[in-house]
């Protein structure tokens, strides 16, 4: 933090993130940084102009500002509420993150004034209350009391105050009670969180000469998948991963890209869906696999994950060469919806 900080945030979900509102030179920015645990410093991520404390004439230059390491003013003319120069007081403010982990919401007396979504752009940083242009490349728009960024902030900050040991209790519970009617009782229940916050599980079973794995707990939080044009939402995930009983391979190693893969998401501001492809080694001619969703697959159909609209999505582990068709341009999905076709998505042979 710097000296200049007048509140600091870890975000609860992501933990290389952290969010702070700096207030110097005249002017407030919230800031979101990045960890770098090895070095224990913080690196500017992105940040966003909040408001000026002071009026800012047109002749002011902020790249001289910039050139001496300072946070730059915006012209008063670019302004909205332009009376108000009042600098923000610690007691006032609140930082709320996102659902998803990465978004931040600034409010002050208990009102949204700043926001940075997980989706913004260097052109397009954010919001604020104090902005009063659209138009303008690396700055703010406008906060106004319309956008649907005050609900979500508003929903982000009520889902933050629950009981988060009673919501795991309660989903690992409904799911795994579901997965146990299905497949009868788990063989082994592995913790894949690293003893840190959000709690996630995976269970192993057995059935009909199949063996499945099923992470538990990635439902709980939204992928970072809204705002992204052209592809259908899949906020809520959960995965899965079937093979044949007797198949010689390190299934420690498949168990470890499971692992892996459940905090991909959060960890790097992406999301998975259907057809997407990810990278998980079995053996050297098996290194990536491809999701396919339980609504096409047709393997589980577990109503606890569709009441609350989450999709399972398939781990399909693909040779390399068909990996190379699928992330061509044009994707040639064909081989995986003969799969698909065929019922054949469980691991059965190299």
């Amino acid at each position: 933090m710097s000296d200049a900080s007048l509140i600091f945030s870890d975000s609860p979900l992501v933990e290389d993130l952290a969010a702070e509102v700096v207030a110097e030179n005249d002017c407030c920015y919230l800031y979101v940084h990045k960890k770098n645990f090895a070095e224990k410093t913080l690196e500017v991520f992105t940040n966003c102009w909040i408001k000026n404390h002071v009026f800012v004439p047109d002749e002011y230059d902020p790249v001289d500002d910039m050139q001496d390491g300072l946070q730059p003013k915006v012209h008063t003319k670019h302004c909205d509420f332009k009376d108000d120069l009042q600098p923000l007081q610690e007691d006032d403010l609140e930082i709320v993150w996102g659902e998803e982990g990465r978004s931040v919401g600034l409010y002050n007396k208990g009102e949204l004034i700043c926001a940075i979504p997980y989706w913004t752009t260097e052109d397009a940083p954010g919001y604020s209350k104090y902005s009063g242009q659209n138009d303008l490349p690396m700055f703010p728009f406008p906060l106004t009391p319309a956008l649907a960024m005050h609900e979500r902030m508003q929903k982000a900050k009520t889902f933050w105050a629950g009981d988060f040991q009673k919501t795991w209790k309660d989903y690992s519970g409904g799911y795994l009670g579901e997965l146990e009617e299905k497949f009868g009782k788990h063989t082994k229940y592995f913790a894949i969180d690293g003893g840190k916050f959000p709690t996630k599980a995976l269970a192993l079973f057995e059935k009909d000469g199949y063996k499945y794995a099923f992470t538990i707990g990635l439902g709980m939080f939204p992928q970072p998948t809204e705002q992204r044009s052209g592809v259908e939402a899949m906020p809520f995930i959960e995965l899965a991963f079937c093979y044949k009983n007797g198949l010689v391979f390190d299934e420690m190693k498949a168990f470890s890209n499971i692992s892996s893969l459940a905090g991909i998401p959060w960890a790097y501001n992406t999301f998975f869906n259907h057809y997407h492809t990810a990278y998980f080694s079995i053996n050297t001619e098996y290194n990536a696999a491809v999701f396919v969703c339980e609504q096409k697959a047709g393997i589980a159909s577990l109503d606890f994950l569709k009441q609350q609209s989450i999709n399972l999505l398939w781990i399909v582990p693909v040779h390399d060469s068909l990996c190379k068709k699928l992330r061509a341009k044009p994707s040639d999905y064909s081989d995986v919806d003969a799969m698909v076709k065929s019922n054949s998505l469980a691991l059965t042979k190299f």
